[in-house]
């Protein structure tokens, strides 16, 4: 539970301050660090799109974000 609250914390503070996120090489899609996890995102004129959620201990060659 202690990883869910976390996710619950940082998702808020990104609703209320989408640019907190390092930009990304990807056109519009930043990404925000929760411990070992990155969250990737999006951010459009009425919403925030959360594309995926990288385990940055996994090999980066496998990541893919649509």
């Amino acid at each position: 539970m202690k990883l869910y609250h976390q996710f619950q914390k940082n998702i808020k503070l990104l609703i209320k301050q989408p640019y907190i996120g390092v930009k990304t090489n990807l056109k519009d899609i930043r990404s925000l660090v929760i411990g070992e996890f990155l969250i990737f995102y999006q951010i459009t004129e009425d919403k925030i799109i959360i594309h995926t959620v990288w385990d940055c201990r996994q090999n980066p060659d496998d990541l893919k974000i649509k």
